[in-house]
């Protein structure tokens, strides 16, 4: 008698998440995201980007803050109930593929392209940067773009909360943002900036 093989167990979706350690989290982040995160750890195989590159973009005249704010947003982390043995943490600035990466993507979109982002614009004209933007920020989508190439999940939870690409609120991952890799052509011409096909249009919080 044959003994049945058993079937395997369907892998876990990969999800990617993250902040700007910019500053210490408070209870919105607690409501907003950190209690989704603690449930989806045994849900998906959870990936938490601490983007401390992506925070010196508009802080890059306070390296020290950014960095000891990595370690606070961290243990916040931890105080919230991200177990480290189910969520992997991820300093941004310690993956240097990352930056590599995010060059090579440089070299697929054009400043026209950048300066159509509307996130990019609207915080250019709060920061009052005007023409003296700093480059990095100019670019950071494309960071963001290399970070969810890198990692490849299923699901990221970003700033916005719905898909362009479908013109239609996004499924709740329990992150609050369902990524749509499968986008067709003519949904991607017409994307105002599915940051899955265009890049991103919000910054991690």
């Amino acid at each position: 008698m044959t003994t049945p093989t058993p079937a395997a167990t369907p892998a876990r979706p990969r999800v990617l998440t993250g902040d700007r350690p910019t500053g210490a989290l408070h209870l919105g982040h607690l409501a907003g995201s950190l209690q989704n995160r603690v449930r989806l750890q045994d849900e998906a195989e959870l990936f938490v980007l601490l983007a401390d590159v992506q925070a010196l973009t508009d802080h890059f005249d306070r390296p020290e803050q950014v960095r000891e704010n990595v370690l606070a947003v961290a243990l916040d982390y931890l105080a919230a109930g991200l177990d480290p043995q189910k969520t992997t943490c991820v300093v941004q600035s310690a993956v240097p593929e990352l930056a590599e990466l995010t060059v090579y993507f440089l070299n697929l979109v054009t400043v026209s392209h950048l300066r159509q982002n509307p996130t990019v614009k609207a915080e250019i004209a709060q920061k009052g940067y005007g023409e003296r933007v700093p480059a990095g920020f100019f670019v950071y989508p494309v960071s963001q773009a290399a970070d969810i190439a890198a990692f490849g999940p299923r699901w990221c939870r970003w700033a916005t909360t719905s898909c362009r690409c479908s013109n239609r609120p996004a499924k709740s991952c329990g992150a609050s943002m369902r990524c749509m890799p499968r986008c067709s052509p003519s949904r991607r011409r017409s994307s105002a900036g599915c940051r899955v096909c265009r890049g991103s249009t919000g910054r991690p919080r």
